[in-house]
Parts: structure tokens; sequence; C-alpha cells
């Protein structure tokens, strides 16, 4: 009775060790490549947030540049801000410029290579800016103007600014792919009360909220550039002046409703506040643009001060309370999430080696 009883328990206990061992492993194995897609989306997130952020105060040098040596500005001061601003974000860059995927699939267009590029170039470009503040100190204002709306512009354009759109599109399809396999993961591994539901409707929605404010910035940095130029150059402005800037801000005004809630206990200004500021710098181009061409120099130039003050006084703040709150936000839940995958790992390993353990005890 004795062996019959230990033979029934034997075939019992056996394959529900094996089960219970295998189902770990499997579950182990699927929670392991979680942690992994959750730090590639971490690393292609501040990727994009960081070349987005490169782009846009590379278009406050060229903006405060020009308004430097056309008398908009008495000191270098914002042109020193904005350099800071350039030297920051690459420092910041650079720890993710390393994929941390070895497939092919899986592998970023932003490299310490490109890095090294885009820093070279910037030493040309900042060589340039210098040219055109002495030609203008010199009362040469024909060359100073040539440098840096024309020579300045292609350089940009050419070595940087192509180069960063390429990277930023790459990253798009990066972080979607991300997304997507850390949506479904996280929906199948951790119950709703233990993180799924942050993942999918804050975590996620911060990262795409950041990248837009950022490129939206950027956009209004350049137009804002192309408007200045304009008015005082007679350049005609691109037939596509103001989209790329109206069309993030609507993307930002439809995501916004996902992540206002979480916003407001964050401290964040919700998009709705850019987006009032920039209807007044929209209204203000429109209304240059439609004045006589004789008259609309001396006009922009007065709505070019006052654009400045909307844009300085709550255009950037509003935006970039948008930005660094949720940057910190980002950080804080990917860091969150990882720990609550690794303490699944760790627990699912615990079951996996009691099984073990029964088994090895049982009487064979």
């Amino acid at each position: 009775m004795r062996w019959s009883l230990r033979n029934t328990l034997l075939a019992i206990l056996l394959p529900l060790t094996l089960a219970t061992v295998s189902m770990s492993a499997a579950r182990i194995a699927d929670l392991i490549t979680l942690q992994r897609d959750i730090e590639g989306l971490r690393s292609s997130a501040f990727r994009s947030i960081y070349a987005e952020r490169y782009a846009r105060y590379l278009q406050a040098l060229l903006k405060e540049s020009f308004d430097h040596v056309v008398g908009r500005r008495d000191g270098p001061e914002a042109l020193t801000a904005a350099r800071a601003g350039i030297a920051d974000t690459l420092e910041r860059l650079r720890p993710f410029v390393q994929s941390e995927r070895g497939d092919r699939a899986f592998v970023s267009t932003l490299t310490a290579r490109t890095l090294d590029n885009w820093e070279q170039t910037q030493a040309q470009i900042d060589l340039h800016i210098e040219r055109a503040i002495a030609a203008g100190k010199k009362s040469d204002h024909a060359r100073a103007r040539r440098l840096l709306m024309d020579d300045l512009e292609v350089l940009a354009r050419a070595r940087i600014f192509s180069s960063i759109d390429l990277t930023i599109q790459r990253e798009q399809e990066l972080l979607e792919e991300y997304r997507v396999r850390v949506s479904r993961a996280t929906e199948s591994w951790l119950a709703k009360s233990a993180g799924a539901s942050d993942v999918r409707e804050h975590l996620l929605p911060a990262v795409y909220e950041t990248i837009l404010a950022e490129r939206f910035l950027r956009s209004v940095y350049a137009d804002f550039r192309a408007f200045t130029h304009h008015v005082i150059g007679g350049r005609p402005l691109a037939a596509s002046h103001g989209v790329a800037a109206s069309q993030t801000m609507s993307q930002l005004s439809r995501l916004q409703p996902k992540a206002a809630e979480a916003d407001a206990e964050l401290g964040a200004h919700p998009a709705g506040e850019p987006a009032a500021s920039y209807e007044l710098v929209r209204d203000a181009y429109a209304r240059t643009l439609s004045l006589p061409p004789a008259s609309r120099s001396s006009n922009g130039l007065a709505v070019a001060r006052r654009l400045d003050e909307v844009f300085e006084q709550s255009l950037l703040p509003h935006t970039n309370a948008i930005i660094w709150t949720h940057e910190e936000s980002i950080e804080r839940e990917m860091d969150r999430v990882g720990r609550l995958v690794r303490r699944i790992v760790s627990f699912t390993a615990v079951i996996a080696m009691i099984a073990i353990l029964i088994a090895l005890a049982s009487p064979y």
C-alpha cells in the first residue's frame, strides 16, 4: 500500500513539477524579452527626444545669431544659451547611441560617428556665425546677411538637419515597434493593477507628447527665422511656412486628453496653453504678410519684436514645462515597470526552484 501510494504521488508530482518548471522557464524567457524591450523603448524614446531637442537648439542658434547681427539682440547671451543647450543635449544623447539589440531590425541609425559628424559641423557653424558677427560690426551688412541667410542655411540643412530628419524617421519606426511589443507584453504578463494600464495610458502617451512638443518648438523657431528673413531681406516664404508647427500642435492637442489627468498631478502645463500662444503668433504672421510689400519690412520688425516676447514669455516656458515634466515622468515610469518585471522574474524563478526541490525531496 505504501509503495502504491508513493508511486501514485510520483505519478502526480513529477508531471506537475516538469510542467511548473517548463512554464516558469517560458515565462522567465518572455519576461526577460519584455525587460529588453522596455530598455529598448527607453533608449529609442530618448534618442528621439534628444535628436528633436538638438534640432530645436540648432534652430534657436540660427535665429539668435541673425537677431544679434541685425541688432534685435544687444548682447550674445541668447547665442551662448543656445550653444549651451546644444552641448547639454549632445551629452545627454551620447549614452543612448548604441542599440541594445543585435537584431538588424532593432539597430538605430544614430551612432557615435553620427554625433562626431554633427559636432564637427557644429564647429563650422559657430565659425560661420562669428564671421557674420564680425562682418556686421564692420557695417558689411550685405555679407553678414548672406552668411546667415544663405550660406549658413545651406550648411546646416545639408550637413545636420537632413541627417537629423533621417535619424528621427528611423527612431519613429523603432519606437512604434517597441510600443507594440511592450504594450502586448504588459497586457499579457502584468495585471492591470500592476502597471499595464499605466504603460498604455500614461507612459507611452508621455513619450509621444514629449517628442511632439520638441518638434513643435523646433518648427516654431524655423518659422520665426524664416519670417524675419522675409521681412528684412525680402526672401519669399515657402508655401509650407507654418504648416509643420500647426500640424504638430494639432497632434499635441489630440494626444493631450489621454494624459491630462497625469499632467495635472505632475504640474505640467496642458497643451492648450501653448496652443493659445501659438494662435497669437499665427495671427501676427498673417496680419504682417497681408500688408503691402513697401510697409512690410518696418512693420515686420516691430511684429518680430512682439512675437519674440510672446515666444519667450509664454510659448517657450509652457511647452518646456510639458517637456521637462514628461522627461522626468518617463524615466520614473520606465524604472518602475522595469522593477516590476524583475520582481515577477524573481518570483517565477523561486516557484520553479521550489518545484525542483520538492521533486528532489520526493521518495524515489
